[in-house]
């Protein structure tokens, strides 16, 4: 029998290395735009690039009218955060660009964030 190492959420290594980038431009077409990653990010960085309109920032579909982080117009935030999906929100036309530092990790080891304030309990695999 043999061991087979694959990298997991709690492998440092995945995150002290440069990640791989991932760049997304839009507008939001509806009130709701779900970016989705392929691997698990390390860091995600959006722009709201509109004139006059705040772009929402989401981690959960469920917390639409809840727990949402507001980028206002022209402005930008990182976000140092282990996910494999982004909504954006906003009103119809509202554009964005987003960069993602991805590791190596595949997004199927990470569960859906949920939760009063999108509380996970890791699950490390």
């Amino acid at each position: 029998m043999s061991f087979r190492y694959t990298p997991g959420l709690g492998h440092a290594g995945c995150y002290i290395v440069s990640g791989y980038p991932r760049v997304t431009t839009g507008s939001l077409g509806s009130s709701l735009e779900l970016l989705e990653y392929e691997f698990v990010t390390k860091e995600v960085l959006i722009l709201n690039t509109h004139a006059s309109d705040d772009l929402y920032v989401l981690f959960a579909y469920d917390s639409l009218d809840t727990n949402k982080f507001a980028i206002a117009a022209g402005e930008q935030h990182t976000f140092d955060v282990k996910t494999k999906r982004v909504y954006l929100s906003g009103s119809t036309g509202t554009t964005y660009s987003a960069c993602a530092s991805l590791t190596s990790i595949p997004s199927t080891r990470i569960q859906e964030h949920s939760g009063s304030g999108i509380n996970v309990v890791p699950v490390i695999s």
